[in-house]
Formats: structure tokens, sequence, C-alpha cells
């Protein structure tokens, strides 16, 4: 991953060095097809080359090898959604809700906790229960003590479906 990464650096955008970057990075999951961060860059490498149909069945293999990682979830909701199939989107910020809503349950101590409330608030919203989101998120707000998370926060209360559709899409 250290080649396509430093290769990846240098292409400054040039969709023939993304190309290369592709490459390299269909290479690595060709020996490992389970490496989670190798089909995360593959798909960021289509989207940034607009290759969004190409992009859309990387994320499709993707759930279907990580059918629990969140972040599989959101990029397939993204995905699906950016090009047109609202359905298939929405199945799976519903199974992401489902996987927040389980964590969410009794795990109070765990690390991730705000951030997975944090994510549920978010993905009430790309469900269009926009009030629901907010207040969840609002209610994270207005306790936080980091400046920081706090903005970042912040910024998902203020926008809507679409802008964060189009803050999440891979690659841009």
């Amino acid at each position: 991953m250290d080649t396509a990464t430093a290769r990846y650096i240098r292409s400054g955008g040039e969709p023939k060095k993304l190309q290369e970057v592709l490459s390299a990075i269909n290479g690595i999951i060709k020996k490992d097809s389970l490496y989670f961060e190798a089909w995360v860059n593959k798909l960021h490498v289509e989207c940034q080359l607009n290759r969004f149909d190409v992009g859309l069945k990387t994320v499709r293999a993707m759930n279907r090898l990580f059918p629990n990682e969140a972040d599989a979830m959101l990029l397939g909701g993204v995905m699906e959604y950016h090009t047109g199939h609202k359905k298939e989107a929405s199945y799976c910020f519903n199974r992401l809700l489902s996987l927040d809503n389980t964590i969410l349950k009794g795990h109070e101590k765990d690390p991730n906790y705000k951030g997975v409330w944090i994510n549920k608030g978010m993905v009430l919203i790309l469900l269009d229960r926009a009030a629901e989101g907010k207040a969840i998120l609002q209610k994270i707000y207005d306790a936080e003590k980091d400046p920081y998370t706090q903005s970042y926060i912040g910024f998902y209360i203020m926008k809507s479906k679409d802008e964060i559709i189009a803050d999440k899409l891979p690659g841009q």
C-alpha cells in the first residue's frame, strides 16, 4: 500500500497517474481481498476519476465482503444515493441505523459511544428523519466541551441530507 500511497501523493490528481494508482491498489486487493483500507482507497480513486458506476460496484463488493463494517454501509448508502438508487441507499442507511442502535444498547462505557450517537444523528438525517437526527446532534453539541468536536457536530446540525451526501461522497 505504501507504493500506491506514494503514487497517489505524486499524482496531483492527473487521471493517467490516478489510473496507475488504481492499478496498484487492484494488485493489492488481488493479493489480499480482505484488506479493507485498500477497498476504501480504490473507491476514493474511482470517484476522483468520476467513475461513479464503477465505484458503486466497488462499494457493493465491500458490503458483501464486510457486511458489518459501518464505514462500508455509510459509503454504500452515499454511493447508492449519489447514483440515483434511493431505495438501495435507504436500505444501507437503515442497516447502519440498526448497527448503531445495537452498539448503543448497554454500551455506555464504550469509548466510541459518543461517536456512535453522532453517527446515528447523521444517519437519521440521511433517512429523512432530520428533526430527530438534529435533536440528537444538538443534545451532544450542547454537552460537548471540546471545540473541535463541537464544530464537527455543528457542521452536521446545519446541513441537509443532500449536503451531507456531498460531504461524504468518496474522492471529493
